[in-house]
């Protein structure tokens, strides 16, 4: 109970966790067991679904049965976290930040599960009682480099399905993309939607194409490297987006760092985006994967 009343501190609050005790990363930085959050408005939403749109009846005791189980459902986990120094609530979770999502991240590997942020609480005295709720990510925005909003028909998106339903190969670019996009490093996101690509572009490597030709020969671009230029937060750049991926998702596999000698002169200069403007890069290459994925369904029809 003291860990919670420490003063500063950045409270991330994430479901999906089952910790037994509390767990100590390092001087400063805790995960805390909570009570679970159960499941009683999921319940009384399908109540209200089922009597109010489907016109069905819903059993009483069945309905009590699932609350009594729903009260140890969903799992809560408080990450405590003591920034270096004080500020406003935005700079003090920005110290804190990649702390927090490293901690998330090892405990989501360590129980298997997805292990989600919902909350997130600034207890400092200059804060007056500062707190966020994370909403779903949507980012319905059009593409940079081409508009593919107008193929997202409902008929299409059934075609995906039955692609994936069908198909193993597609099934697991299309796990990849899901993984991929959940992905909070930028970086990390830009490594694999590579591999998404590598994936769609197996059946050109097969012929003989290496990695990158067979994800350029894929996406319709020159085998042989595809510079272009690109306007960046008001610069302008030239460089080949699916070497500067794919060097980076190579260095990143083999374990070893990045850096721009790794790169070819003529699009070297590019290097700095990943550590300025890496989202736009990963923004990118998930309309690529969007539209090989939607390729892969429109030339078969």
């Amino acid at each position: 109970m003291q860990l919670l009343r420490k003063q500063p501190a950045v409270h991330e609050l994430c479901a999906g966790g089952f910790l037994r005790e509390t767990v100590h990363f390092d001087d400063g930085l805790s995960a805390i067991p909570l009570q679970p959050l159960g499941s009683d408005d999921r319940i009384d939403f399908l109540v209200k679904y089922a009597r109010d749109l489907v016109g069905a009846k819903f059993d009483e005791p069945v309905a009590f049965g699932a609350r009594l189980r729903g009260l140890i459902s969903l799992p809560a986990v408080s990450l405590v976290c003591t920034p270096s120094g004080d500020g406003s609530p935005i700079e003090i979770e920005a110290s804190v930040r990649s702390r927090l999502d490293l901690a998330r991240q090892v405990i989501s590997c360590t129980v298997v599960q997805p292990f989600v942020p919902f909350a997130l609480f600034i207890h400092a005295q200059n804060s007056k009682g500062y707190y966020r709720l994370f909403e779903p990510a949507h980012r319905a925005t059009r593409s940079r480099i081409l508009s593919i909003v107008e193929l997202e028909t409902p008929h299409l998106i059934a075609r995906v399905y039955t692609k994936a339903r069908d198909d193993e190969i597609y099934r697991f670019a299309l796990s990849l993309l899901h993984d991929a996009v959940a992905e909070a490093n930028a970086r990390f996101r830009i490594a694999r939607l590579f591999n998404v690509l590598e994936c769609l572009a197996s059946e050109n490597k097969t012929g003989g194409l290496p990695s990158r030709k067979a994800v350029r020969f894929l996406l319709g671009f020159p085998v042989e490297g595809d510079v272009k230029e690109w306007t960046i937060e008001g610069k302008q750049y030239s460089f080949d987006i699916i070497e500067l991926a794919g060097r980076l998702r190579d260095r990143l596999f083999h374990g070893a760092p990045f850096s721009p000698e790794d790169l070819s002169m003529n699009v070297r200069s590019a290097f700095s985006i990943l550590e300025g403007a890496p989202l736009y890069i990963a923004d990118t290459l998930t309309e690529y994967c969007k539209v090989a994925l939607y390729g892969e369904v429109i030339d078969g029809e």
